[in-house]
């Protein structure tokens, strides 16, 4: 193909055809919420990052005429393909090599270098990339026992926040970064400023609920952790046995005595 002979419009609709493969896949995930939405989504991965391969190809042999339009184009390609090297390469060896084998890269400092990159770049997508690098630092890293770069996180933060600052991502990942940091009560404060906000989505609320739930735990604030459990067991599809079960530790640990505590208890774990 030849691609330095894309025309703009062309070029940036190739770039939104990889970019909608890839949210629908997420989209997938969060709207069914159980293992179906996952085994979907994954169909539709490997397309989106041939598409992304494609548009850095016509990145690269395109001259462009506006600096601008380049600018947004060259933020896209960084953010989609950064992502799939930082997240792949996050996986088993043995994926890692499968997924190699069939096409994917999978290089986790060339991933973030590009992102870092794209975030402070003039592109329509550098929002997205600062995004994508606080979900790294502050979730995924922290649960594959890397340890979290805050420095990093709170300049994306704070910065963004001054432009955006009723943003629920950025508070919400304000919120992880004080839960991390220790700062539990501040914590609590900005989840719940966050689950107050009007025309929330309901999956991002009950994310909420969940961090409240062991925020609370770790202040030894056994009702409060239940009760932010038992919201998720009504209110949420994703795993009603987990939220029963901590619910029911929770109130465990308040001590029951009476024959309806004790009888609530043995419901929620029979």
């Amino acid at each position: 193909p030849n691609y330095g002979g894309y025309s703009e419009e062309e070029a940036h609709a190739e770039l939104v055809h990889a970019e909608a493969g890839l949210l629908s896949a997420c989209l997938l995930i969060i709207e069914n919420e159980d293992m179906t939405g996952l085994v979907r989504a994954s169909l539709r991965v490997k397309g989106s990052y041939d598409d992304y391969r494609t548009c850095a190809k016509i990145l690269a042999a395109k001259t462009w005429k506006d600096k601008a339009s380049r600018a947004h184009f060259e933020s896209g390609v960084r953010l989609g393909l950064a992502t799939f090297n930082v997240m792949i390469a996050m996986l088993p060896p043995r994926l890692i090599t499968l997924l190699q084998f069939i096409g994917f890269s999978a290089d986790k400092e060339k991933g973030l270098q590009e992102l870092s990159k794209a975030a402070k770049s003039p592109g329509l997508r550098s929002v997205l990339c600062e995004l994508t690098l606080l979900v790294y630092y502050l979730v995924i890293g922290h649960f594959a026992a890397i340890p979290p770069d805050f420095n990093a996180a709170e300049k994306i933060i704070s910065k963004s926040l001054k432009t955006y600052p009723d943003s629920v991502w950025f508070l919400m990942f304000k919120a992880r970064t004080q839960l991390l940091r220790g700062k539990t009560v501040d914590s609590i404060e900005t989840y719940q400023t966050t689950c107050r906000m009007r025309d929330l989505w309901p999956q991002m609320k009950h994310l909420a609920y969940w961090e409240l739930v062991w925020a609370f735990a770790m202040l030894r604030k056994w009702t409060n952790a239940a009760e932010y459990a038992s919201f998720l067991e009504h209110e949420s599809k994703w795993s009603r046995t987990i939220y029963m079960y901590a619910q029911a530790a929770m109130l465990i640990q308040t001590a029951p005595h009476s024959p309806n505590e004790r009888k609530c208890i043995d419901g929620l774990l029979s």
